[in-house]
């Protein structure tokens, strides 16, 4: 299959209600993701080798740049039905100048996408903070967009950090 008709059905089956999910289904073992399941218990998990892939998201993260060109197209149109009640109060929590700090952003899909459903405040400074791949290519793509708006660090200087007016993180703690 030739690599421009690949990327059209991937970016189809992102834009589908839970596509992104079908899509890590789909590409988990080439993209290192081995993480996702459900389990009755921590125990069960465990037995199913879970614990044993404690790097697992630095191998997620290492594969980042080598998907760019899968990412770009999709970049901005990525909102999950669970965003929601993010960009409701995002949208209204956010005033003019404002310095806000998102833990495990990755390449900067919320910045992107969200701004499609409420527009950012004037003088807004987004920081990602995240694994080193991920702060790499995100600060590719941002250049590559001319985006002032947005700054990639990584998350272990996260304490160096300026003081922020919001911080954000959806999907990292866990």
């Amino acid at each position: 299959m030739n690599k421009a008709l690949k990327n059209r059905i991937i970016n189809s089956i992102e834009l589908l209600p839970y596509g992104h999910d079908l899509y890590l289904h789909m590409a988990r073992k080439r993209l290192g993701i081995t993480y996702r399941g459900v389990y009755g218990s921590f125990h069960e998990a465990q037995q199913q080798g879970i614990n044993q892939l404690a790097n697992e998201y630095d191998v997620i993260n290492q594969n980042k740049g080598e998907h760019l060109e899968q990412e770009m197209p999709v970049l901005d149109k990525r909102v999950l039905d669970i965003d929601y009640p993010l960009l409701f109060w995002l949208s209204r929590l956010m005033q003019p100048s404002q310095r806000l700090l998102e833990l495990g952003g990755s390449i900067g899909q919320g910045f992107y996408s969200f701004e499609n459903y409420f527009p950012y405040p004037d003088a807004l400074q987004w920081v990602i903070a995240e694994l080193p791949a991920a702060v790499e290519a995100g600060r590719k793509i941002a250049s590559q967009k001319g985006e002032t708006r947005l700054a990639f660090i990584d998350s272990n200087d996260m304490g160096e950090e300026d003081a922020v007016d919001i911080f954000m993180t959806a999907g990292t703690l866990q």
